[in-house]
């Protein structure tokens, strides 16, 4: 049995990298690394909008943004 994916909810890792504001190297390299879950579709890598999300609400929002122990000089 074979599954189809929507191509609606499926991001390139270029246009990963602009919405993050980084290379699509960097982004290449959170998929090798599986920070980033993609698969290959053909010979280009593909990520599902949810995935994105999950990568970016774990590595790319900030611990503690409103943490007043840090001082600012």
């Amino acid at each position: 049995m074979t599954s189809k994916v929507e191509n609606t909810n499926l991001l390139s890792p270029s246009q990963i990298a602009v919405r993050l504001g980084v290379s699509t190297r960097t982004v290449q390299r959170y998929i090798q690394s599986g920070m980033l879950r993609a698969f290959r579709m053909n010979k280009y890598y593909k990520v599902r909008e949810s995935d994105f999300q999950e990568f970016y609400n774990t590595f790319m929002t900030p611990v503690n943004p409103d943490n007043e122990d840090i001082k600012e000089n």
